[in-house]
């Protein structure tokens, strides 16, 4: 058999490992990318169904619209900052001030 066969399998089966090593890269970061987004989308969609229902108790507010919910659920940190900003500023001023 000719060197050249041999060769062409070696770099064959190289190539065929690296993509293997590159094809198991991408699955540990897919999945940790998917362990850190489920769960804050989780939390995301919790707040949302929390912060609707408390408008909806609130005769004075209109109603989230679906692109609010959507923001809320995607920033919900921010949304949860300013919740407790103003619901201690509130709390101190004894909801005296608008």
């Amino acid at each position: 058999m000719p060197r050249g066969g041999s060769r062409g399998r070696d770099l064959l089966s190289r190539t065929e490992g690296a993509h293997a090593r590159i094809s198991q890269k991408v699955k540990m970061n897919m999945y940790f990318i998917l362990s850190i987004l489920v769960p804050y989308l989780a939390v995301g969609s919790i707040v949302t169904i929390l912060f609707d229902k408390t408008l909806n108790d609130v005769e004075d507010v209109d109603n989230f619209t679906d692109r609010e919910k959507l923001a809320v659920m995607l920033l919900w940190p921010i949304s949860v900052i300013v919740f407790i900003y103003g619901f201690i500023k509130e709390s101190v001023s004894g909801g005296n001030e608008k």
